[in-house]
């Protein structure tokens, strides 16, 4: 018999790691203003470049995961693909190349989740929910955000995002 793991258990088993994975001196800098601009800038372009690899790991699990959670996994294809426009958006307001070389760090990433798609649902769905939570709770700690960040930490710490957030941990294996 497989054992089940909520999310809950699993943060609070891992809390050194979660902390480190949510909790970050960038962070601190866009709650405080101290970051320079070009800093977020070049981590935007990053962002929108990890954001891509996302969307299409997302869809290729939706794709084939039980019917109970298409719906939900499809929502978070539209969410992202709705987010690249959005980095789109903000990236001209703010005059950042989209297009940059991808850092190995963000290609490291970006490999993880085409990887991701080849691993089984139960783990499949337990990444992309520890992502999303994660991504959640990292920019929830930037609250309420310095401008000319303040959008940004707005946009990423919604109650629709939180919402979606909580859905999947629940099912969490």
């Amino acid at each position: 018999m497989r054992e089940t793991m909520t999310a809950d258990a699993l943060v609070s088993r891992h809390t050194a790691a979660w902390r480190a994975a949510t909790v970050h001196p960038f962070l601190a800098g866009v709650r405080h203003g101290s970051l320079p601009e070009h800093s977020f800038d070049r981590w935007l372009a990053q962002d929108y470049l990890f954001a891509q690899a996302l969307v299409r790991a997302q869809s290729r699990i939706a794709a084939t995961a039980p019917l109970a959670d298409v719906a939900l996994l499809a929502g978070g294809v539209v969410a992202t693909v709705g987010e690249l426009g959005w980095f789109a958006e903000m990236a001209a307001g703010r005059g950042v190349v989209l297009d940059a070389t991808m850092h190995p760090a963000t290609g490291a990433y970006c490999d993880f989740l085409l990887a991701l798609t080849y691993s089984s649902y139960p783990t499949q769905i337990t990444a992309i929910w520890a992502l999303e939570r994660t991504y959640l709770e990292s920019w929830d700690s930037a609250r309420p955000g310095a401008q000319p960040y303040r959008d940004f930490v707005n946009r990423w710490t919604t109650d629709g995002f939180r919402s979606y957030v909580s859905a999947p941990g629940a099912r969490t294996r």
